[in-house]
């Protein structure tokens, strides 16, 4: 086997068993220490696996493409045309871009340090809908976490802004100065609770694939960046970031341009071999 191949290998091998931690729930019988990579590919194309993890299924058709590539190295070569299957630059630039994308993929930490992110503007729950309002005008922002002092009860949105304001609608003049944040959550902000909470130190495609899920099942939520790695509570100290569907061509370009970069950076060490 000639050392090419064995780098293809090795390199096969390590996206093989982050394959398996990452599908590990979805992963029947026998357990993730026995799946092959086809059989992981295939789970890939399940309708939950490609609902949850869209970022992951979007590489099925190159997967599939390193697996049979391997396959025609390990039980195919005979001594007369031993090195038949020698990888390809397009072969191995294909399983680099897997490696740069799943297995050492840009963090969302990484992200924030490398694009300057607003700074978190909050609320509090007795916070006027003026207070609010301001804010607004001040930042362009359309939601805002509320913490009660450390502790986070909500988001309040335009969406439930809009819906305040229609109520009053046949009261006359509002008064913004005498209806406060709080109001706003209990009554009429339909996604105050629509979030969750990811750590910082996850892998930035793990955004979109939460982002993709709430699109596919017609939700409206917001993913809120921690630096603690307690996922179900955020204080008000920990928080780094917020993440809402608008963001997510960034998100998009961002990943793209991160793999480009890999790839330049891979070809230019061959070139200087």
């Amino acid at each position: 086997m000639s050392s090419r191949q064995y780098e293809f290998i090795r390199q096969y091998n390590e996206v093989h068993e982050i394959l398996k931690d990452k599908l590990d729930k979805y992963i029947e019988g026998s357990g993730k220490n026995h799946v092959s990579f086809h059989d992981l590919i295939s789970i890939l194309g399940q309708s939950k696996p490609k609902r949850e993890l869209p970022f992951l299924s979007s590489f099925r058709t190159k997967l599939d493409l390193i697996n049979n590539f391997r396959n025609t190295i390990i039980h195919r070569q005979t001594e007369e045309f031993y090195n038949i299957a020698e990888p390809s630059d397009l072969t191995m630039d294909i399983l680099g871009e897997i490696i740069d994308s799943i297995v050492k993929p840009i963090s969302v930490s990484q992200y924030f340090k490398e694009n300057k992110r607003p700074k978190i503007v909050s609320v509090k729950p007795t916070d006027t809908l003026t207070d609010v309002m301001n804010k607004i005008n001040s930042t362009g922002f359309s939601q805002f976490p509320v913490f009660d002092g450390q502790q986070l009860v909500g988001i309040v949105t335009e969406n439930g802004l809009t819906h305040f304001i229609a109520s009053q609608v046949g009261a006359g003049k509002i008064d913004l100065e005498t209806h406060d944040v709080a109001e706003v959550l209990e009554e009429f902000d339909a996604n105050a609770q629509a979030f969750i909470i990811l750590n910082e130190n996850v892998p930035l495609y793990e955004v979109l694939n939460k982002m993709y899920y709430n699109i596919d099942k017609k939700e409206s939520r917001y993913v809120l960046i921690s630096k603690s790695k307690n996922e179900q509570h955020i204080k008000r100290d920990e928080m780094r970031g917020l993440f809402t569907n608008y963001d997510i061509p960034k998100l998009v370009q961002t990943l793209d341009s991160y793999n480009g970069a890999e790839k330049q950076s891979i070809e230019e060490g061959r070139e200087q071999k």
